[in-house]
């Protein structure tokens, strides 16, 4: 079993346990949906532009609807100086997030990258070479 996966938004330290495996495998189509707007989003913050990463940060927010109960239920916060020991998230979830929408957008991001690193490592990983003829 993997140990709680430990990391940082804003002062605020996470940690999150793994997914149930059928909860992980139910929501794979979803990391599929979001990949292009997290590319896009990435885009418009390397660019500079803050009216495409508004945006971005907008439609990020449909795919945290579907992500966010799950990872609610398997994640601890610490949160100074509210708690100097993690709590389950699920009790202060709406104190760490509220108003706070670009925190919650990298909250799941986080969690995404986390959970599913191996499969995306392996989705994404460039093709191997083809190797050339051989000369007759």
């Amino acid at each position: 079993m993997h140990p709680p996966s430990e990391f940082e938004i804003e002062g605020v330290t996470f940690y999150l346990a793994p997914l149930n495996p059928l909860t992980s495998a139910d929501l794979l189509q979803a990391v599929f949906e979001l990949l292009p707007d997290l590319q896009a989003a990435k885009q418009a913050e390397d660019s500079g532009n803050a009216t495409q990463a508004l945006l971005a940060g907008a439609r990020m927010m449909r795919h945290v609807v579907k992500f966010a109960p799950e990872f609610r239920k398997v994640c601890k916060a610490k949160m100074p100086p509210v708690a100097n020991v993690p709590v389950p998230l699920d009790g202060i979830f709406d104190r760490v997030f509220e108003r706070e929408q670009s925190r919650l957008i990298a909250w799941v991001m986080q969690c995404v990258q986390l959970e599913y690193a191996s499969f995306l490592a392996k989705a994404f990983r460039a093709p191997e070479p083809e190797p050339e003829p051989a000369s007759s």
